[in-house]
């Protein structure tokens, strides 16, 4: 006597192997890279972006500038005294960042709290603490919305970057 659940798995294990089939299917190749135009750039360990797709970025658009763009919002953002600019530069129309580095965490903290008081800064959605040099916070004042960050160095100083934005 045939039971009446034979058919089903048969039949159960038959769709099972139809759909491996079919999903293997879709995969690419295993000597291809999904996307890549041809397999020469394959070879020569090229992604499509490599290809040419992305812009060519200038190097001296890599070089830092340790100087302050034109039109920066000095007035704002207010530097403190003796404060190292190790990077700085405009990203578009009222957008600019800078980067400050601290000799220590004691001259980041010192830093970070004077830029906050001298541009009249409300401090919002802070995280870890100044002291240690591990923070970040959103700054804002009436001309300008800032996220700041501290990023502690290997060698025991510290950047502090401010991405800047004209309200």
């Amino acid at each position: 006597m045939t039971s009446p659940f034979r058919p089903r798995a048969l039949l159960a294990a038959a769709l099972a192997g139809l759909l491996a089939v079919s999903l293997s299917s879709c995969a690419p190749e295993p000597d291809e890279v999904a996307g890549a135009t041809t397999k020469e750039q394959i070879a020569k360990g090229k992604t499509p972006d490599d290809a040419g797709q992305r812009a060519e970025v200038p190097d001296e658009a890599l070089q830092k500038q340790a100087t302050l763009p034109a039109g920066f919002p000095s007035n704002s953002f207010p530097l403190p005294n003796g404060a190292v600019i190790d990077d700085a530069g405009e990203r578009g129309a009222g957008v600019w960042f800078v980067v400050l580095r601290a000799k220590d965490a004691v001259q980041a903290s010192t830093q970070w709290s004077a830029i906050i008081s001298d541009g009249g800064f409300e401090l919002t959605d802070a995280q870890g603490d100044p002291a240690s040099a591990d923070a970040s916070a959103s700054l804002r004042n009436d001309k300008l919305d800032v996220f700041a960050l501290m990023l502690p160095q290997d060698d025991g100083s510290v950047l502090l970057s401010y991405d800047l934005t004209e309200l």
